[in-house]
């Protein structure tokens, strides 16, 4: 004969209760690293001054003696090995990390 196993009741998990989706925290962008191209400094907006432009020409070894700035710049660029272009009113500037981008565009 055979015994008949008693069953087990197990009880049922109360369910979460539901959460309005108005009421749910919206995930947030993740920050930029860097900043944009139009957010920049004031001392990068003013450039660099004529008396730093000479000290880099002194270290490059180019002579600026009676020379506007942008006559020292295009020097300087020259002697970098860098494409004279300075003040050239190119607006669609290709090179965007250039010390004299600021000078040069504005």
């Amino acid at each position: 004969m055979k015994v008949a196993k008693p069953k087990t009741v197990t009880k049922a998990k109360p369910k979460a209760p539901a959460v309005a989706a108005s009421k749910l925290k919206k995930a947030k962008p993740a920050p930029v690293a860097s900043k944009p191209v139009s957010a920049v400094s004031k001392k990068e907006k003013a450039g660099l001054n004529l008396a730093e432009i000479k000290a880099k020409a002194k270290a490059l070894g180019v002579t600026a003696d009676k020379l506007e700035k942008a006559e020292l710049i295009l020097a300087i660029q020259r002697a970098e090995k860098n494409t004279p272009c300075f003040g050239t009113g190119t607006l669609a500037c290709p090179h965007f990390v250039c010390c004299w981008r600021v000078d040069c565009i504005i």
